[in-house]
């Protein structure tokens, strides 16, 4: 493990901001054929970073849903398997990349490549936990505390975990393809542009798939009163959120995230909470910044000082 040890620390600060390490990213028409050694480094920082949202949420997953039945979950279990899943992505960038394939690609190192895994794979952790479990979630989410919910409430959010974990790993592979292609192959710049595109419709029309499972699991009254919102509108969200996070680590200008949409129930970069709605006496305002709220399983609390009061 070359760089495992020093790109945890700088890892670390990159996930707390949000950001990517990258500098500005490449215009599509000029991004890709890097050659062969660099394509199979490409291949391997994004299905690392997206296989690694995908176990930290299954290990966020085995901790969140013991709670929502009122039983206990072992956080130092689930704390050591999201570990481990961020460190073997960083393993396996750095088995497969070498300094100059890293610096071809657009990165101007090694360490800058690893930095990014990490944070697509927090921040992909954040967004897909707090879609799914956002109706659960107490206070601040970084800590995934957890309500008890009603059988027919476990089932819904059970049944859009399922469906969050295969948009991730439609919606990413969609993306991922499209940019692993245009990197490893001379193309024109409309060749490009068609790629992207047509994994974006692909994606699209997986979401909407997607969408009438959801569905059958979760019958599309009940789901918008447990969430707030229609079942093709939070596919849709996941499912673009999941690609374009996946093209955060590619160094091109064509696969990114627009702006936080504060209201969406996904607590996305920028956004220190977002609960769905536009209540300003919960733990979450309606500009989505935290209230100073002592969570609970009935609810959100006052602070202790003005509970005496």
């Amino acid at each position: 493990m070359r760089l495992l040890a020093p790109i945890l620390a700088l890892a670390a600060l990159v996930g707390a901001a949000s950001a990517l390490a990258h500098a500005v990213p490449a215009p599509l028409p000029q991004w890709g054929d890097f050659g062969a050694a660099a394509a199979r480094c490409q291949r391997a920082i994004g299905g690392a970073a997206t296989r690694c949202a995908g176990a930290v949420f299954a290990a966020r997953r085995t901790c969140i849903e013991p709670q929502l039945a009122a039983a206990a979950c072992d956080t130092n279990a689930t704390a050591l398997a999201v570990r481990a899943a961020r460190d073997a992505a960083l393993r396996h960038v750095e088995h497969t990349c070498r300094e100059v394939d890293a610096t071809r690609l657009g990165f101007t190192g090694l360490m800058e490549t690893l930095a990014d895994v990490t944070s697509i794979c927090r921040q992909l952790e954040r967004e897909l936990v707090t879609a799914t479990y956002g109706p659960a979630l107490l206070g601040s989410y970084g800590f995934y505390a957890v309500r008890p919910a009603d059988a027919a409430a476990r089932a819904c959010l059970a049944g859009a975990a399922n469906r969050v974990d295969e948009l991730l790993r439609a919606s990413s592979r969609e993306a991922r393809s499209a940019l692993d292609r245009i990197a490893a192959l001379p193309m024109a710049p409309e060749r490009k542009e068609t790629l992207v595109a047509r994994a974006h419709h692909r994606s699209t029309r997986a979401a909407a798939n997607v969408a009438v499972r959801t569905a059958a699991a979760c019958p599309p009254a009940a789901f918008a009163t447990l969430y707030g919102r229609d079942i093709a509108d939070f596919t849709a969200d996941v499912a673009a959120r999941a690609a374009c996070l996946a093209g955060g680590v590619y160094v091109q200008g064509a696969v990114l995230c627009p702006p936080a949409a504060c209201g969406n129930g996904m607590e996305e970069s920028g956004e220190e909470c977002d609960d769905g709605n536009a209540e300003e006496a919960d733990a979450c305002r309606a500009d989505c910044t935290p209230t100073d709220c002592e969570p609970s399983p009935d609810g959100c609390l006052p602070p202790p000082d003005a509970r005496r009061r």
